[in-house]
Formats: C-alpha cells, structure tokens, sequence
C-alpha cells in the first residue's frame, strides 16, 4: 500500500551551480562526440512537485533529463576547455543518455530546459 515513485537524475546543473567546472577535467578526457543527459534545477524541482502531486500513479522509476543530450565537445567549448587527446576514454553511444519517456507520459513532464543550448540562450546558468 505504499506509493514508491523513485527519480533517477541526470548530469545535474544550473543557476550558478559550479558543476560542469568541477567536472571539466575528467570530461576533458572523454570522446568529444560523446553524449550525456543532463538536467537543470528547475526541471529537477518540477520533476520532485510533480511525484508529489500527482496521484494517478502509485509506483514507479522515472529519469529526469533535458529532452536533448549534450555532447562533451559542446560543454568543453562552453567551459573553454581543450579536451586531451591523451588516453581518450571512449563509453557506448548511449551509455549515459537516459530515457524519460516515462516520466513524460506518467508524470506529465516537460523539460524547461530541453538542452544545454536552450539554458545558455535563457541565461539560465
């Protein structure tokens, strides 16, 4: 009888939040056209109010992401890092590319902020 909705969160950034900085030398190691899911703060709150509030569902897994990954390539030129071209670490295509198809059409979700680009053009960072 108990409601369990479970949110698993993508690369999280946003306001003023210092993690793409933090993370920057290890990603600067990465393939650059590899591909990442990341998440605003506020597409991770409106994720949270909406396993609160909505009652329909009474258990469930949801990932929470921005509609549209982003590349390594994109945010070390956002953060004007050179990536290494020494020991490039290379993952599956869609190792860290997560479905939120689920949460789309249980939890009614929208991502504010569907990519990293929409973010940078709302001054969102």
């Amino acid at each position: 009888g108990l409601d369990l909705r479970i949110l698993r969160f993508a690369f999280v950034y946003g306001d003023g939040d210092e993690h793409l900085a933090e993370f920057s030398p290890m990603m600067s190691k990465w393939e650059p056209k590899q591909r990442l899911s990341m998440a605003h703060h506020k597409d991770i709150t409106n994720a949270l109010y909406l396993a609160r509030i909505t009652p329909k569902v009474k258990t469930g897994i949801y990932n929470v992401a921005g509609k549209i990954p982003s590349t390594v390539d994109e945010l070390l030129k956002y953060l004007n890092v050179t990536p290494t071209n020494d020991d490039v670490l290379s993952f599956s295509e869609y190792e860290m590319v997560l479905d939120i198809s689920a949460i789309e059409k249980e939890l009614g979700f929208i991502a504010r902020y569907p990519s990293f680009d929409d973010a940078i053009k709302a001054e969102a960072l």
